[in-house]
This record gives C-alpha cells, sequence and structure tokens, in this order.
C-alpha cells in the first residue's frame, strides 16, 4: 500500500478530497489537454500506465515520488508539477546555488554548516550536484528535486576562485518527524495555500536614493489595488525608478496587472491567453492618478519567473524601461493549484500544479522555455560573489544618474543578498 496515493494522482478516476480551495477543472484532464499542443497525446496513455506499474514496484516512497516527476518532465513544461507529502520534517543544506549564465555557483553558505566546515564559499563553481552537471539546462530541476526529495548527503565537484576542483560530500541537517507526519503536513500546506498573505507581510523594500532615484525590490507580485498604487506612488517625486525583480518567482496575474496599471502611459495589451477555454487578451489601462511617468529600469535574473517575466517584458515591448540583468528563467505558463488530501490507508497530503493556459506576447512569441533577453546582460562574476558586490544594480543607478559602487549597491539589501 506503499504508493497507493502516488497511483491515485495518475489515475483519472480516482477521487481524492480536495483541501482548502474549491477544484476548478481535473488536473489529469487538464494535463491530456496539453497533451494534445505538444504532441504527446498519442502516448500519454501508455506512459502513465507504464508510470502506474514502476510505482507498484518501487522499492520506497522516494522511487515512488521520482517516477512521477520523471513522467511529468516528458511534457517539459514549467507549471506542471507534483509535490509529494514530506517524508521528513525540515532539510538543510547550509548552502544556496544560483545560475548565473549558463554556469552554476554559490550564493550562500550558512555558518557552522558542514558546508563551510569543508570550505565551501560564494563564489565556488558548483560543476555537479550528485553526479548532474549543474547548468541552466539543469537548474531548477535539481533545486525541484532537493525540495521535494531531502538528501542527507550531497555529492558535489565545485571549483573555487583560484580554479582548484574540490569533490565534497557534504551532509545536511535532516529533521524527522518526531509524531505522525499528517499534522505538520496539513499545517505545511496550510502555509503554502497562505502564501500570499506571508509574501505580503514580507512586502516589497524600498531604498530612496534621493531625489533621482527611488529602488523598489518586489519578492513577489501578491499586493493588490490601493496598495500598490501607495507604493508606487513613493516613486513619484523621483527622477528615476529601480524595480528589482531578481529572484522574484511570480505571483498573482491581478497583481502583476495592477502594477502594470501603474507604470505604462497608455493602455497596451499584455498577452492574449490560448487555453481549452476561448482565447481573450489581457490588457492593460493606464493609471494618471497614481501612476509613475519617470524613468523606469527593471532588473532581472535566471530566478525570475512568470509574472516577473511577464512585467519586465511587458514594459520593454512598450519601450517603457530598460531591463538589465541575466536571461529569466521561462517559466510562464498559466497554471491552477491544488491540495489534496487522498483518503486512503496512508492519508496524504500532496501538492499538484498543472499548466491551464499559456501566454503570447505582443511579439507573438511565448517566454516558456525562452526567458526574457535582458536590454543590457549584466552578470555578476565568481569574485562579485565572494566579495558581496552588486554590479547589475551599480550600473542600473549609473544609468539614473546615481554613483553608486558594486560594493554600495550589494548592501542595498544585505538580507536578500544573503538568501541569494
Amino acid at each position: 500500500m506503499l504508493s497507493y496515493w502516488t497511483s491515485s494522482f495518475l489515475n483519472r478516476n480516482s477521487r481524492p478530497a480536495i483541501l482548502f480551495k474549491p477544484q476548478r477543472k481535473s488536473p489529469s484532464s487538464e494535463i491530456r489537454y496539453w497533451c494534445v499542443t505538444t504532441n504527446l497525446s498519442v502516448v500519454w496513455a501508455t506512459l502513465v500506465n507504464q508510470t502506474k506499474a514502476q510505482i507498484d514496484d518501487a522499492p520506497d516512497l522516494a522511487t515512488a515520488n521520482a517516477e512521477i516527476e520523471a513522467l511529468l518532465e516528458k511534457l517539459h513544461d514549467s507549471h506542471t508539477f507534483f509535490v509529494p507529502p514530506r517524508s521528513v520534517a525540515s532539510v538543510d543544506y547550509g548552502w544556496n546555488f544560483q545560475v548565473i549564465g549558463n554556469r552554476c555557483y554559490v550564493t550562500r553558505v550558512k555558518a557552522g554548516s558542514d558546508a563551510a566546515r569543508q570550505g565551501m564559499k560564494p563564489g565556488d563553481e558548483v560543476l555537479t550536484i550528485n553526479g548532474f552537471t549543474a547548468e541552466r539546462a539543469s537548474g531548477t530541476r535539481l533545486q525541484y528535486a532537493l525540495s521535494i526529495i531531502p538528501r542527507p548527503m550531497l555529492h558535489l565537484y565545485t571549483r573555487d576562485l583560484a580554479g582548484k576542483v574540490h569533490k565534497l560530500d557534504v551532509a545536511s541537517i535532516v529533521k524527522p518527524f518526531t509524531h505522525t507526519p499528517y499534522a505538520p503536513e496539513l499545517e505545511r500546506w496550510r502555509e503554502t495555500l497562505s502564501y500570499e498573505e506571508s509574501m505580503d507581510q514580507l512586502g516589497p523594500e524600498i531604498k530612496d536614493l534621493g531625489p533621482q532615484l527611488l529602488v523598489i525590490k518586489l519578492p513577489a507580485f501578491v499586493r493588490l489595488g490601493g496598495d500598490v498604487d501607495s507604493l508606487i506612488q513613493k516613486a513619484r517625486g523621483h527622477d528615476a525608478l529601480i524595480v528589482d525583480l531578481r529572484g522574484n518567482t511570480g505571483g498573482r496575474e491581478d497583481s502583476v496587472m495592477r502594477y502594470l496599471n501603474d507604470v505604462l502611459p497608455n493602455e497596451a495589451k499584455v498577452a492574449d491567453v490560448i487555453s481549452r477555454e476561448k482565447p481573450h487578451a489581457l490588457t492593460v489601462k493606464p493609471n494618471p492618478r497614481d501612476g509613475y511617468t519617470g524613468k523606469l529600469i527593471v532588473l532581472v535574473d535566471s530566478r525570475s519567473a512568470s509574472a516577473a517575466e511577464i512585467f519586465a517584458r511587458t514594459v520593454q515591448l512598450q519601450g517603457r524601461a530598460k531591463v538589465l540583468g541575466d536571461v529569466s528563467s521561462g517559466n510562464t505558463m498559466q497554471a491552477q493549484h491544488d491540495v489534496f488530501f487522498d483518503q486512503g490507508p496512508l492519508r496524504a497530503v500532496y501538492f499538484v500544479s498543472v499548466t491551464i493556459g499559456d501566454l503570447i506576447m505582443p511579439d507573438g512569441h511565448s517566454l516558456e522555455g525562452v526567458g526574457v533577453t535582458p536590454d543590457e546582460i549584466l552578470l555578476p562574476t565568481a569574485a562579485d560573489l565572494a566579495n558581496g558586490r552588486d554590479p547589475v544594480m551599480a550600473q542600473a543607478a549609473a544609468l539614473a544618474g546615481v554613483t553608486l559602487t558594486p560594493e554600495m549597491a550589494g548592501k542595498l539589501f544585505p538580507e536578500n543578498a544573503e538568501l541569494h
């Protein structure tokens, strides 16, 4: 019975109870629809049956989870994925990494961690993780895999600033459940579904650098209506506004549309939505009362995704802003997110995200799998990471007529810099 709930996810006839949110569309039916658009419809049923058989033969839950993820990867779709119940309470790897350009670098090392004891430092290049090459093509999937299937040990090859390659076996801190996993699992998904509220409490960070420049760092698009207007109003009276979307993984469609309302001078089409429903256009109208009309600069990186990419590409296409940084992630499909409680013997809670639409920008192209290419590609070097410098923000400030050294720029958002 180990794989009862994983099999039920792939079974179109199963009826797991959905928690907290009303189910709008059947995840399995949405997947079948998108299989048609990706020419997988003929083989999808066969692939599902093969995966069910592999799940039934799986020796443990982690292997069963991996079988589902391997199946969904065949869709090559950023917003169709499966997050299984946790097998442990938490895992702390003690270090973070980020794709910059086509390479992968250590961006943070936690003091006292095994990574720190073994000499890992920000700026070290990550060559492989558990045998998988760390690069742009694999970076997002590696981070996803490490998050859903905790590893007590990671086998790494890294290269330091001097060019020396290190083979490391880095231990993580895994905290097991001290009681039945169901209760904390339920709370985990309550937290997931209150993500918008938690991000809203975190909120944007603002740095006022005088009448020439205001900098707003947005961690996610979650604020709505008047909250967005009041934030953008703060930029009034400043010659330039930098919107920092680095690390912004997206958010609400109605939120990003409100931000666009407040920075675009004219009515504009954002995208055409292609889905099972009748195609329709997303359009925005300007907000002359609360909007900002000064110089606009937008920063993105490889982690900027979804709504962040839609914002950046829209202001770029409209000629409203200059975009600086790294090519964004290319994860822009519309999706529905549901949390299920399977009432089988394991009473498992799990999370499903399924694509329900693609967004075609006014230039006739989708950003999915492509991302936003900045007007000026600027990448921090390994030495910049090691020394806490932010050359991208420094260049953006220079475009606004403000002198800001990379060292000074790296101190604007020190807490964010530590987490990146």
